[in-house]
């Protein structure tokens, strides 16, 4: 099983900074969320608990050598599968363009028409903090962002079922 990260930023032995990955990242995700999820669930065996771990892995269905069973799924994972969710459901959240080439970027996000979003830049500012529609599932969201600095941003995105988080380039 693996954890979502990619490269994440460290400061070398030689006081060098740069990306690095593997194991050594992933395994305290992991082992957090298999400790909240025994300490919610605390009549599972280690067994159940394993059990429950896997199966929510995002590559469940066909592991391999390089992620495992995949990025395991808390929700999945607590109560099973649920109102037809699957283990193996895909995260397909994007924005774009990113970088942004003008004022307006456009979110594939979830099947819900109504989204919160939130863009927060590293130092923990919040620059963008509201609700916005769509009249149909199969179209994006818009927002439009003006005077917006440059920088790098993270969104963050709710809806009445899921929460993601997105990076933003603004060059």
């Amino acid at each position: 099983m693996v954890a979502f990260g990619q490269g994440p930023s460290l400061i070398r032995s030689n006081g060098a900074v740069g990306a690095a990955a593997g194991t050594s990242f992933s395994a305290p995700q992991l082992a957090a969320l298999a400790a909240g999820l025994w300490e919610a669930k605390p009549s599972w065996t280690k067994d159940d608990l394993w059990k429950s771990l896997v199966k929510s892995g995002s590559q469940y269905a066909q592991p391999d050598n390089a992620l495992g069973y995949g990025i395991p799924n808390f929700r999945l994972a607590y109560y099973g599968e649920l109102l037809g969710i699957s283990a193996t459901e895909p995260y397909s959240w994007s924005i774009f363009p990113n970088p942004m080439t003008s004022e307006q970027v456009s979110i594939l996000f979830g099947k819900e028409l109504e989204l919160v979003v939130r863009l927060i830049d590293p130092a923990g500012r919040v620059f963008y903090d509201q609700k916005v529609n769509r009249i149909s599932s199969s179209i994006p969201f818009e927002i439009t962002l003006p005077g917006l600095p440059s920088g790098i941003f993270i969104i963050q995105l709710f809806d009445k079922k899921q929460v993601g988080t997105l990076k933003l380039i603004k060059p």
